[in-house]
Order: C-alpha cells, then sequence, then structure tokens
C-alpha cells in the first residue's frame, strides 16, 4: 500500500511528494474553503526549485454552486527530513501568501490537533499537578494583575481617608482619565512614526497631570462644599458616587 501511494505521488517531472506533507496540504485546502465544500484533488507536484513543500491542484465546488472550480495552492515546511518535515511554515494561494497570524490561526485550530507542528520530543514537566489544582493556579495567576491594580487604588482610598476622613468612591475614575490621556496621546504620536521612550515618558507625565486637575476640580467643585456641612461624609460619598457614574 505504501509503495502504490509512493507511485500515485509521483509527478509529471519526476519528483516525489511526501505522502504525509501531501494528506496535511489536504487538510490546509480543506479548511480555507467554506464547510460543506466539496474537493476533488487532481494532482500534487513538489513545491518547486528551493522549496519545501508540496504544490496541490484541485477542483472545489461550494454547497451553493451548480460549477467546480479549480485551485491551487503550496504548503511549505520547514524540513523535506527530520523533525521538520510536518513544520508547516507557509501557505501560498493565488492571492498571495496567507499572513502570519492568519497561519497560526490555521494551525491552531484550522488542522487536526498537532498537524502543521514540528515533531519534537516533549520534556518531563517539572511540575505535575492534578486538574483541580491546575485550574487554580491558573486563576489565581491570572488575578495577580487585577489584584496589583485594586492594591494601588485602595491604597489611594485609605489615603484620602486617613487624611480628610472621608470616603471618595470616584479614585479609580480619576485615574481612568490618566489611562485616556496616555491613548490619545499614543494615537497622535503613532501618526507622525513609530512610539520611542521618550512618548512613553510624556504619557506618563500627562496621565499625572490629567488625573491631578481631575482630582483637583472634583475636589474644589463638587466635594469640598460638602466638607463643613453636617452629615458631610454622607453628602461627600454620594457626591464621589455622581462624579464616578459622570466619568
Amino acid at each position: 500500500m505504501a509503495a502504490g501511494a509512493a507511485c500515485l505521488l509521483l509527478t509529471g517531472c519526476g519528483g516525489v511528494v511526501d505522502a504525509d506533507q501531501a494528506a496535511l496540504c489536504d487538510q490546509v485546502a480543506a479548511a480555507l474553503h467554506p464547510d460543506g465544500t466539496h474537493l476533488s484533488r487532481s494532482a500534487y507536484a513538489p513545491a518547486g526549485a528551493g522549496l519545501r513543500g508540496v504544490r496541490l491542484s484541485y477542483v472545489a465546488r461550494a454547497p451553493d454552486a451548480d460549477t467546480s472550480r479549480p485551485g491551487v495552492l503550496t504548503c511549505l515546511f520547514a524540513d523535506a527530513t527530520g523533525p521538520g518535515r510536518l513544520d508547516l511554515i507557509g501557505v501560498e494561494t493565488p492571492h498571495g501568501p496567507l499572513s502570519d497570524s492568519r497561519l497560526f490561526i490555521l494551525k491552531r485550530w484550522g488542522l487536526a490537533p498537532g498537524a502543521g507542528l514540528a515533531v519534537t520530543d516533549s520534556p518531563a514537566p517539572w511540575l505535575a499537578l492534578p486538574p483541580w489544582a491546575a485550574y487554580g493556579l491558573q486563576q489565581g495567576m491570572n488575578a495577580l494583575g487585577p489584584a496589583a491594580l485594586f492594591a494601588a487604588l485602595a491604597t489611594a482610598f485609605t489615603l484620602i481617608h486617613g487624611l480628610t476622613g472621608r470616603i471618595v468612591l470616584a479614585v479609580g475614575e480619576i485615574a481612568v482619565t490618566g489611562g485616556a490621556a496616555v491613548l490619545v496621546l499614543s494615537g497622535l504620536a503613532a501618526q507622525f512614526g513609530a512610539l520611542t521612550l521618550d512618548h512613553v515618558g510624556l504619557g506618563v507625565v500627562a496621565a499625572v497631570l490629567t488625573g491631578a486637575l481631575w482630582a483637583w476640580t472634583i475636589g474644589r467643585f463638587v466635594l469640598e462644599p460638602f466638607q463643613h456641612r453636617r452629615g458631610g461624609g454622607q453628602g461627600v460619598l454620594i457626591a464621589s458616587i455622581g462624579v464616578a457614574l459622570v466619568l
């Protein structure tokens, strides 16, 4: 059977096509067409001089089409032999090569599990955990970023409460205004070239100044009028909630 398959893969120019590479190229062709498309292979051929891969010619008929259309694509691999023999590194179509992002998506979700990847010996894991423990560890690591952010905001809440004896719930929204200033400046800077460390430094300064300006404005015109009133703590709390909703 193997000898027969090899004979079928002989091309007109006398080259031999790797049967496994050809089968993988069939998967690529099927993944690049809508579901339900009927593909009929017409010929395999080597990718060409200086290239390692398979050129597949086929006929495709879409589910809602009455006629078939010929197609061709070239699957490129890392090596002709060895562990990289089935490592798909590129796909050439009549419309041009697939971008790196589309190739990644194709290998990750469009092909059979493990297809299109280099065959390597997987090292033994240094830490083996049961599924429930691994899931808990993953969620704990995912929480580190938000936890660091909330820790910084909690420090600001505590500082304001310690200095004024009032609870201000708009601290996070004031911080967001600084982040918005960074985004605006980044968009403007990108219009004139690549972003540099100078732009990052300017963005940090803009974030600090924007946040400070908003904090002073809110404190002066919204929260300060409640400071010396009877029950002013409740008024500051309600006003800060209103500010948070507006921002």
